[in-house]
């Protein structure tokens, strides 16, 4: 059992292997196209990298101080006592800051990146190189540079001298020679062209293209090219990179950009700290008028009345009346709500209408059918707007809501009536404790409310003057949230183009292009083109003859040591196989196609003197009565043919009989003959079948040049005599779908011991056609380099 599955599973990689193979072998046919290819992808690819400006990286990292830090903390701790503030930053929150586009354009504007300069290669003018610090000049607006900060322009100068240059706008010169420091106009504004510290006798002759673009789309650029991320997942650090071509413009952006958040950090601190100062200033000025009145008041009171102390009882008296006021209150807004809700009910003339909800009624049973009521309104608005007034659901949920609205205004009626029960007990006892205040002296209760007031407005002052004293140490000490830990830095190597990952992009373009058209032509093609196409069909192939573009007629004897001939070679081989069991005599072979065109006359004329070269006797019989080709090909006069022996009885084989040699081989040879008008009808003469059998006896093998039988039903009429019939199928010429057909001439026997011949086959040979020609054949056609490695004629 172990030995079946181990044998099992050898046959299934080798076939897997085969498999493999064979696709392999389909695409390697074309290895000079895909050679080619992948040569052109290369070279695209190097012009690429070679013409492509180098981008670089630069690196920064700073410190998110999320800890509440003593100024943070009490600023926030004041404005949440205040009720002005409320939560913290977290850390994406400083991401989204770093990547803001207010940021961005203030870093653009205070570094002038929406002037640009780029200095032009001198050889093709296509490599521009970015210049930042090592600008050997730089344009001032001479009114505000603001005026720039949305316009679109780009000229180029060209140093001409160490005082002049010129200026060329869309490959036009503007004007002549200007002096380095002269207003200059422009369709955009008036400028002025400096030189700068770095501008030197070398620079002269230099081309250096400036352009100008607004700050937004600048802005825009540079956020596409930031990133900002948390170094780790623990970490509070940043990491901020950004890219572009040139490292010293890199790097400035980066510590623009950390300094100007820190700066905008502090701002925003010290905005929230004076405003914060700037309320309590003015809150603190209006209750110290009120404090000193009522002080005043206070003092003068207690002057005037003779004031001492407030009994106990008068407090415990004011503190229940006090609490019964609030009930009083309660009881009233639950009566005025049950009166509101009764009027919004009575209002409703429909159910369209919702009602109010969550208003806080004392029974819970209001709540929950307020909010059935609401649901079933809903429901029902719904289903009229989807399904119109018929819909029967509506006429179901109105009368639920009929019922609930009668429901409700019970339960509101009820709550009304109790409400104003409770009013009535509540205002009775009010009225006993108001009659015990009221043996109260009159200035003590008076007195006792000034001096109330007086104590609260003392807290809130006092309250207040804190608040501003820390706000105010709040102010000194700002400090932003964040601290640079790395100043922008560059390693100086480009990160793009990544010239490695461009040519290994190249080559696997150079590769998956052809290999894709290919497939593509392969999957599309619906022509017999190989022998593979032929796999699994039923039919057997015996020969696959290689294309030819030479005109010799006759290759396979002019040319023996060429893969045309070694193929004719295999296919004699072959056919001397399958003849062999037919019988120890002649060996009658027909020979037809499908179509006109394949090859099929050469086939015979060739396979005939292949056999001769062995040493047999060959009989060559054009059967084509339509169409005969074998005197053109062989160049033979005109004699009489078989047609004219069918019809003339008083010919004999000996007088239709000839001779054709070539390359020291002879065959014998029956013409067709005239061309007659029933040639079908001569086919089936019992003279012809007397023919074949007396010609048996003569030679080895008599090769019949038959009509194609897609066209006419020759070959099938012959059929009868017929020991092997090879079958020529040229690539690239007949559908795949009729090898359903010849397969079925087979089985039904209409043609005899059916065989297949490829012809004119693509690279038929493969490596062994190769390497045979190119060892011991001969060089047939004289092709130049570039035909022969891309394997055309």
């Amino acid at each position: 059992m172990r030995q079946e599955e181990s044998i099992s599973k050898v046959r299934e990689s080798e076939e897997n292997s085969i498999s493999v193979r064979e696709l392999l072998d389909k695409y390697l046919v074309y290895w000079r196209w895909l050679l080619c290819s992948i040569v052109v992808f290369l070279v695209l690819g190097w012009m690429y990298a070679r013409y492509q400006t180098p981008s670089y990286e630069s690196v920064a990292s700073v410190l998110i101080e999320q800890e509440n830090s003593p100024g943070a903390s009490e600023e926030l701790g004041m404005l949440k006592d205040l009720g002005l503030a409320s939560g913290g930053g977290v850390l994406e929150d400083e991401i989204e800051l770093y990547q803001s586009r207010s940021l961005m354009e203030r870093v653009v504007r205070d570094l002038h990146l929406h002037w640009k300069y780029q200095i032009v290669g001198t050889t093709t003018g296509l490599v521009r190189s970015e210049l930042y610090n090592a600008n050997p000049i730089r344009i001032r607006a001479v009114e505000a540079d603001s005026l720039f900060y949305d316009k679109h322009y780009e000229f180029e100068i060209t140093l001409t001298s160490n005082n002049e240059y010129t200026i060329t706008s869309g490959n036009v010169l503007v004007g002549n020679s200007y002096k380095y420091g002269s207003i200059l106009q422009l369709p955009i504004g008036k400028i002025i062209l400096e030189k700068t510290n770095e501008f030197k006798k070398n620079r002269v002759g230099n081309r250096i293209l400036i352009s100008v673009a607004p700050v937004s789309e600048v802005a825009t650029y540079i956020r596409k090219n930031l990133s900002v991320e948390p170094a780790s997942k623990e970490a509070n650090i940043l990491i901020l990179k950004v890219k572009g071509h040139n490292v010293e413009k890199n790097n400035a952006i980066l510590n623009k950009i950390m300094a100007v958040h820190q700066e905008n950090a502090v701002n925003n601190k010290n905005e929230v700290v004076k405003n914060t100062t700037a309320f309590i200033n003015e809150r603190m000025k209006f209750i110290a008028a009120e404090l000193t009145d009522v002080e005043k008041k206070g003092e003068d009171y207690k002057s005037e009345h003779h004031l001492v102390d407030v009994t106990t009882d008068a407090a415990t008296y004011l503190e229940k009346e006090s609490d019964i006021e609030k009930k009083v209150v309660e009881a009233s807004i639950e009566m005025s709500l049950a009166d509101f809700m009764n009027e919004v009910i009575s209002d409703q003339n429909g159910y369209e209408q919702l009602l109010p909800a969550n208003l806080g009624f004392k029974d819970p049973s209001i709540g929950v059918m307020t909010t059935q009521y609401n649901t079933l309104v809903l429901e029902r608005n719904r289903l009229r707007e989807t399904n119109g007034s018929k819909h029967p659901g509506i006429a179901r949920i109105e009368s639920q809501l009929s019922s609930l609205r009668t429901s409700l205004e019970n339960s509101l009626r009820n709550m009304h009536n109790s409400s104003q029960m409770q009013l009535k007990k509540l205002k009775s006892e009010e009225q006993i404790y108001q009659s015990k205040i009221s043996s109260i002296p009159q200035f003590e209760r008076e007195y006792r409310d000034i001096f109330r007031q007086q104590q609260i407005k003392e807290s809130l002052y006092l309250f207040l003057l804190q608040k501003r004293e820390q706000n105010e140490i709040s102010l000194a000490a700002t400090v932003a949230n964040s601290r640079v830990i790395d100043a922008a830095y560059s390693t100086g190597i480009p990160v793009s183009p990544k010239k490695s990952l461009i040519y290994l992009i190249s080559f696997a373009l150079g590769i998956l292009i052809p290999v894709g058209a290919i497939y593509l032509l392969v999957l599309l093609n619906n022509k017999i083109v190989s022998r593979s196409d032929l796999e699994n069909s039923g039919l057997t192939v015996v020969g696959v003859i290689p294309e030819e573009k030479d005109k010799d007629k006759l290759m396979a004897l002019s040319h023996p040591q060429s893969s045309l001939s070694e193929a004719f070679r295999v296919l004699r081989t072959n056919l001397s196989f399958v003849t062999s069991s037919e019988n120890d005599g002649c060996k009658v072979i027909s020979v037809t196609s499908s179509l006109s065109g394949e090859g099929k006359s050469l086939t015979s004329v060739n396979l005939a003197f292949m056999f001769a070269a062995t040493g047999k006797k060959v009989l060559l019989m054009g059967l084509d009565l339509r169409k005969p080709r074998l005197k053109d090909i062989l160049n033979l006069k005109q004699t009489p043919g078989l047609s004219n022996y069918l019809v003339n009885h008083d010919l004999t084989a000996k007088d239709i009989i000839v001779s054709s040699e070539s390359h020291g081989q002879s065959i014998s040879i029956i013409q067709a003959g005239d061309i007659p008008p029933n040639p079908s009808e001569l086919l089936m003469n019992q003279r012809l079948d007397a023919l074949i059998a007396s010609l048996r006896n003569e030679f080895d093998y008599i090769i019949l040049d038959n009509a194609p039988v897609g066209l006419v039903i020759d070959a099938v009429t012959t059929n009868r005599f017929t020991d092997v019939t090879l079958y020529i199928i040229r690539s690239g010429m007949i559908d795949k779908r009729y090898q359903n057909h010849i397969l079925e001439l087979k089985n039904q026997g209409k043609l005899k011991n059916l065989y297949i011949m490829m012809n004119a086959v693509k690279n038929a040979g493969g490596s062994y056609s190769y390497s045979y020609s190119y060892g011991y054949g001969e060089n047939v056609n004289k092709k130049s380099w570039w035909k022969r490695l891309l394997g055309l004629n």
